[in-house]
């Protein structure tokens, strides 16, 4: 006969049960508090929008909607002014052709002060942007809010180099209304020595093509200048027959005064060569304006894809705006 389990045996087993079952239930509720714990956090971290929870982000609103409203009043203005650069820009690009320097320089001027205001309005913009984000961060703010904020940010990034885009077409510009200038300069000094040849006043006529080497040596420097990068080409040939043209000019002149005679057969020689070297001079201002499409017409030009790349992506910021 088996005999039955002694009562301190049974209760032994059943503190032992006990114990089992209780470990089994506080590990069933710390698993359920790590799971509540990761739930509450995930949701914590799920960004309110207006579509679920909108009065998550009516406070939030409330803070930054006057930043908001600000910026977008700052972003119409930088709008505006790419406008008004671009239009100055387009003025310069189709007045090089004209080769009138003070009408180039009107449309730089212009666009100077434009892109002026325009980095000031940039740094302003930048500024309210940062002030925001200290009072409220845009993942608190609805859905709507942070998009547009989104393409402020884009807005910023694409204009902040637009001024030192300005900065080089204009100075690509300038660079073609100097060597303009300098050409201009040196035609005068040398139409002045022949009027002076032809008057037989010898000795003015060199020391006028003596004056005329400067300006000369002006456009050879800006030359090199625009070398960098621009085609030169019709330039380099240009100044090689100015430089042709004054030096047989030179030594006619010189040829005379030092004989004294104007009938000898090396003052003939020396005038077939001048005849000669004027020949090869351009008739008209074609070459010049050739000269100027290749120094300066592609980097304006594409200092203005720029612009109005960045216009559009502010215009499309503008497009968001309620």
């Amino acid at each position: 006969m088996t005999s039955s389990p002694s009562l301190s045996g049974q209760l032994g087993q059943l503190l032992s049960s006990s114990r089992v079952r209780r470990q089994m239930v506080w590990t069933a509720v710390l698993v359920l508090v790590a799971l509540g714990g990761a739930g509450l956090a995930t949701a914590a971290d799920r960004q309110p929008t207006d579509e679920t929870r909108p009065e998550l982000t009516w406070r939030a609103e409330q803070v930054g909607r006057p930043w908001i409203q600000s910026m977008a009043s700052q972003l119409f203005a930088v709008e505006e002014e790419l406008g008004t650069l671009s239009g100055a820009g387009r003025e310069a690009l189709v007045s090089l052709p004209g080769l009138d320097p003070a009408q180039i320089e009107a449309a730089l001027a212009e666009g100077d002060a434009s892109s002026r205001r325009l980095e000031e309005l940039l740094v302003s913009l930048m500024d309210m942007r940062d002030q925001q984000l200290e009072d409220v961060q845009d993942g608190r703010l609805s859905l709507a809010s942070q998009e547009l904020l989104a393409a402020i940010d884009e807005a910023i990034a694409v204009a902040d180099p637009v001024p030192l885009v300005w900065e080089d077409i204009a100075a690509d510009a300038r660079r073609v209304t100097q060597l303009l200038d300098a050409l201009v300069r040196h035609d005068s000094l040398v139409f002045r020595a022949t009027t002076a040849g032809r008057q037989e006043r010898f000795s003015q006529a060199l020391e006028l093509l003596d004056q005329a080497d400067e300006p000369l040596a002006d456009a050879q420097a800006l030359r090199d200048q625009l070398a960098e990068y621009a085609d030169v080409d019709t330039l380099d040939e240009l100044l090689r027959r100015y430089a042709e043209y004054d030096a047989a000019l030179y030594a006619l002149y010189d040829e005379i005064l030092r004989s004294g005679t104007q009938d000898s057969d090396e003052v003939r020689r020396l005038l077939e060569e001048v005849e000669r070297a004027q020949d090869a001079l351009p008739a008209d201002t074609s070459a010049l304006r050739i000269v100027v499409a290749e120094a300066a017409g592609p980097a304006v030009a594409e200092g203005l894809i720029t612009i109005e790349e960045a216009r559009g992506v502010i215009s499309d910021a503008v497009g968001l705006v309620p």
